[in-house]
């Protein structure tokens, strides 16, 4: 797990540039996933509080602290509802943000062309919330997005873009480079959304947004295409009240 803390936000940082890689990994078990009756749902907790996120809904394996995913044989730990997860993902169909099913699973396949498979889906990381100073969400969201934007050559446009304020990075990098992420947007007073995203010379455009879900004091990534990016809020209220849903008063063992 990546800590969030002063000292690591540019790591953080560069690990949400990275998820739009994710959806590569998944491809080729895409029908097994389908056709699977024996996935089974994450259970566990984040910071305390207990989930657990529905099977259909996975996009890998849940993580628990501890776990050694690399290792060989790797090492795992058995799901429960007090035992401790480190992160988790899912994939969502958009507009609908259902799961992967068999009626939209045409579009995963790229059956309905390259297009319809990059504006149709949207992965999602959730983390624990760390939160050392014990501030409010608006209060550490904000030091992590003027933290961030410290580190980057950037300029702020005069106009807001799809009600965000916007700025252009003048930074050079590589032409294929996932760190080659020519625009940042964030809310006005950068308290509730940082998004992040491709420019003109990358294939394919993607936007990588991040927020806070204080419900279960998780921190959010989500990347979909640029194509998407007007409608960013409603699509971090949707992702937002889905991982609220997974929440579990109580989980009797």
């Amino acid at each position: 797990m990546i800590k969030v803390n002063n000292k690591n936000y540019s790591e953080i940082n560069n690990f949400l540039m990275s998820i739009g890689l994710a959806t590569v990994f998944i491809f080729a078990g895409c029908k097994d996933k389908i056709d699977s009756h024996t996935a089974q749902p994450g259970i566990g907790s984040i910071n305390g509080i207990q989930v657990v996120i529905p099977a259909e809904y996975k996009f890998f394996p849940v993580q628990y602290k501890g776990d050694e995913i690399w290792s060989n044989p790797p090492v795992r730990h058995a799901p429960g509802p007090d035992v401790p997860i480190e992160s988790f993902s899912l994939l969502l169909h958009y507009p609908d943000f259902a799961p992967l099913n068999r009626s939209n699973q045409a579009s995963w396949l790229g059956l309905n062309g390259g297009r319809a498979r990059r504006v149709e889906w949207i992965t999602v990381g959730v983390d624990p919330w760390q939160n050392p100073k014990n501030q409010s969400p608006a209060a550490w969201f904000n030091e992590y997005v003027n933290f961030i934007i410290s580190e980057k050559r950037s300029q702020l446009q005069p106009d807001l873009i799809f009600g965000l304020s916007n700025e252009k990075i003048s930074e050079v990098v590589a032409p294929n480079s996932q760190l080659g992420k020519s625009e940042i947007f964030y809310d006005r007073d950068k308290k509730a959304t940082y998004i992040i995203c491709s420019d003109g010379n990358n294939s394919p455009k993607t936007c990588d947004q991040t927020f806070i879900v204080s419900e279960i004091e998780a921190i959010a990534r989500i990347s979909y295409s640029k194509e998407n990016l007007g409608h960013w809020e409603s699509i971090q209220k949707n992702i937002a009240e889905l991982v609220v849903s997974f929440k579990r008063e109580k989980i009797l063992k």
